[in-house]
C-alpha cells in the first residue's frame, strides 16, 4: 500500500508541474510580448489584429506563443496522465486518459477547418 501510496504522490507532482510550468511560461510569454508591443508604441488592441497575429512582429509572436502554450497545457496534462496511469499499471485509467486524448486531437484536426 505504501508503494501505491508513494506513486500517487509522484503522479500528482507530475502533473502539477505540467499545469505550473504551462501557467507559467504562457503567462511570461503574453506579458512579454504585451510589454513589447507597448515599449514599440503599439496599442494593445493592434496587438491581436488577425495581421498582427500572423506573425508580424515579435510582439504578437510572443503574445501568440503564450496563448499556445496555455492551450496546450491541458493537453500535455492528459498526456502525463496516461504515462502516470501507465507505470501504476492501472490500465482502466490510462485506457480512459488516452480515449480523452484521442478526443483532445480529433477536435483539434477537425477545429482547423
Amino acid at each position: 500500500m505504501a508503494e501505491r501510496t508513494e506513486d500517487r504522490g509522484e503522479g500528482r507532482r507530475a502533473v502539477r508541474g505540467v499545469l505550473i510550468t504551462g501557467l507559467i511560461v504562457g503567462m511570461l510569454l503574453v506579458a512579454a510580448g504585451l510589454l513589447l508591443a507597448l515599449l514599440e508604441g503599439d496599442t494593445i488592441a493592434r496587438a491581436f489584429t488577425p495581421a498582427a497575429m500572423a506573425g508580424h512582429g515579435l510582439p504578437s509572436a510572443l503574445i501568440g506563443s503564450g496563448i499556445l502554450v496555455l492551450a496546450a497545457t491541458p493537453i500535455v496534462r492528459v498526456l502525463t496522465l496516461i504515462g502516470v496511469f501507465a507505470r501504476r499499471r492501472d490500465l482502466r485509467f490510462a485506457l480512459v486518459a488516452a480515449t480523452v486524448a484521442l478526443l483532445l486531437a480529433i477536435g483539434v484536426v477537425l477545429g482547423r477547418g
